[in-house]
């Protein structure tokens, strides 16, 4: 494996200056902001309300605090990414073991299983309970509550297939960065049916890359960035994902821990200078994925915007 020359103190010398990409402005959008604020204002009803639940013995408030509040967690979530707050700092979970860079997904779906397990548990262990006339319920329930026991357990029933569903429904990924190539690597759930995709693209497949968006209407519009890998060899339909194509490969780059214009300025750095491709194996090169800092990107979003209509991204082009 080469090691990068140190300097003359033994340090490493320093990582290249890439040049930011500006596909994808990330600028500061006050619609989302406001429903920032009017979640915050549900979490904290909501945790008011079961405190309240817990001091009146009314479990079933409880629970329906519980389910707002996670809600209202997760919408916090999306709309913090909406409103441009979103990919802060360099994520603790990319790493780099001295033969390339992992970057592996967001865990917005963990948050929301965690959520939805816990509700499930809480309003059905209770509704159980007081059927079977168990003792541990009696301060929750009392032997009358027949229309509450009932409703817990309608609340504890949904949120154990919403919580199955989004278990046995998902596909989690992993973008592998390195001196030989890309590595795009997806665990496809379906039921009990787990398979892999395994896609590998050596850098002198790779013809060019593709900014492009997913485009997500609703009360609020949302632009997700992904990145196209246009190359010189060609999959079948069983090694394609829903995104992909023939001689395409995509990287939904906003599902990612890495910043999506940091992460398309590094790999249109790497196929541009082939003999700069062996700082993937400094134990430093995660770095190489550090974004710039948010107020810079907002800066950079107001100059974009202030130039006039951006030019359309080319969608399967």
């Amino acid at each position: 494996m080469n090691t990068p020359p140190p300097t003359g103190n033994g340090v490493l010398s320093p990582l290249p200056e890439l040049s930011a990409s500006d596909e994808w402005p990330q600028g500061l959008r006050i619609g989302p902001l406001v429903g920032l604020v009017a979640m915050v204002a549900l979490a904290t009803v909501a945790i008011a309300v079961a405190m309240k639940g817990v001091r009146q013995d009314e479990f079933s408030a409880v629970v329906v605090a519980m389910g707002l509040l996670v809600l209202s967690c997760c919408g916090l979530v999306g709309l913090m990414s909406m409103a441009g707050f979103r990919f802060l700092g360099l994520s603790n979970r990319i790493t780099a073991d001295g033969t390339g860079v992992r970057i592996p997904m967001r865990r917005y779906l963990l948050v929301l299983l965690i959520g939805l397990g816990l509700v499930a548990a809480m309003a059905l262990v209770t509704a159980i309970g007081w059927s079977f006339g168990l003792d541990s319920t009696a301060s929750f329930l009392n032997p009358d509550d027949v229309g509450e026991a009932r409703f817990l357990l309608i609340c504890g029933g949904i949120s154990l297939a919403a919580f199955v569903f989004f278990l046995a429904f998902r596909a989690p990924t992993v973008l592998i960065v390195s001196r030989a190539g890309i590595r795009r690597t997806t665990r496809r759930y379906r039921g009990p049916v787990v398979k892999t995709f395994d896609v590998f693209l050596p850098w002198d497949d790779i013809v060019e890359f593709i900014p492009d968006e997913q485009i997500v209407g609703g009360l609020i519009e949302v632009r997700n960035p992904i990145i196209r890998i246009r190359s010189t060899s060609t999959r079948t339909k069983a090694e394609q994902l829903a995104f992909d194509t023939d001689d395409r490969v995509t990287v939904l780059a906003h599902l990612l821990v890495a910043e999506p214009n940091t992460l398309l300025a590094l790999l249109q750095f790497l196929k541009d200078n082939p003999d700069r491709r062996d700082i993937l194996e400094r134990p430093d090169a995660r770095e190489l994925l550090r974004p710039p800092a948010l107020r810079d990107r907002f800066r950079a979003a107001r100059s974009v915007k202030s130039s006039g209509p951006r030019r359309a991204l080319r969608s399967g082009s």
